[in-house]
Parts: structure tokens; sequence; C-alpha cells
């Protein structure tokens, strides 16, 4: 346990015919714009203890079990949630070339060199990526400074920049995807507008 990093516990009693609605958890701090910067904490696990007494308690009679939506085809060498110090922020949905889902990566830590001046320090940038089958980086993004965001939340500026690129032939006229078809199959882990319309993540199956 880091004391210098912030946690969190809830401990909830549920009265008879209570329900917990189908929600998402805050995960990724850097999806949380530029206030999300300010901590160098983010939630990568989240976990339910259930403290009821087994003999008086049946899935059946008083509910409780928790439904995930895990993707129903993913590579093999892509089951972790990490990769290099960086999380997941979403998926690349498999279609009818690809079909295997790939996990998308935000590295937010990607130097550039020389925005300012030739052979100036690297200055970190945000960048999307997933890995290949040999699992090196494939590049999905330009990569971008977080002031670009001018105070929009990183998930809208995302799911904008994919929005405006799915239908864009060359780089010169995208804003952020280096492909048309990584805008399309583009789904984050944390699209909130979907969700609140009761819409399974794409991709996905009811587990």
């Amino acid at each position: 346990t880091n004391d210098d990093l912030n946690h969190e516990c809830y401990y909830s009693k549920s009265e008879v015919g209570s329900r917990l609605p189908r929600h998402m958890d805050e995960r990724h701090e850097e999806t949380k714009g530029a206030k999300g910067w300010l901590l160098p904490s983010r939630r990568s696990l989240s976990w339910l203890i259930y403290l009821s007494t087994p003999a008086e308690w049946t899935l059946e009679t008083n509910g409780g079990a928790l439904r995930t939506f895990p993707q129903q085809k993913v590579l093999n060498n892509q089951a972790s949630s990490t990769h290099d110090g960086n999380l997941q922020v979403g998926w690349l949905v498999g279609d009818g070339v690809q079909t295997f889902s790939r996990v998308v990566y935000l590295d937010s830590w990607y130097p550039v060199r020389g925005v300012v001046a030739k052979n100036t320090i690297p200055e970190p940038h945000c960048i999307l990526y997933t890995l290949g089958q040999d699992n090196q980086r494939e590049y999905l993004t330009k990569p971008w400074l977080t002031e670009h965001l001018r105070g929009m939340p990183m998930l809208e500026f995302m799911l904008r920049c994919a929005e405006h690129d799915a239908d864009k032939i060359s780089q010169e006229s995208s804003l952020l995807f280096l492909h048309a078809n990584y805008a399309k199959n583009f789904a984050p882990l944390e699209d909130r507008s979907a969700w609140d319309n009761g819409l399974l993540p794409r991709g996905s199956e009811t587990v």
C-alpha cells in the first residue's frame, strides 16, 4: 500500500428489493480531463466482496451476480490490460478483415523530438497503439499533446476524432487516426454515451 496515493473503499448494506444498476467504474485518470493529470494514481483493479452468509444467500432468491462484458474473440497474446506501464483504454474490434479484437493502449509519455526546435529534448506526447502477432507496437494514431484537448475529456477527444476519421482516406485529412479502419474499429472501454443508452460494448458478449 502506498500512502501517498488515493484509495477508495465503500461499504453498503442493501435493503430488500434494492439494486445496483449497470454502471461503469472510473478506471482511467487520463479520461477525466486536465484534473486527471494532477495525481499519479490510476485505478487498475476493482473488486466486489460479498459479506452475505452463504447459507442464507442464493442467486435465484437474492440476486447480486456480477455481470461482465468481455470481448468475444481476442488474440491469445493480448490478455493483459497493461503493457510497458500503459493502461488499456479500448479495443480495436474485430471485423471482416481482422477476426480478433486487439487491446488498445494509451502511452502518455511518447517522446517526440524537435517539436519546438530541432534536437530539443523529447517532449512527452500521447499516442494510441496495439500489439501485433509479434508483440511489437502498431501505432494507431498520430502523437498529440494534452493541451490540444482544450479542456475536453480525453475519452470525448478520442471518440470525436474516431468519428471524423472513419471515412478519411489520407492521413493529411484525418485528425488523429493513421488509417480509416483504425478509426472505424476503435471502441473505448468507457463509452458512456452508448452505455447510458443501454447498448452493449462493441464486440462483447454478456457473461
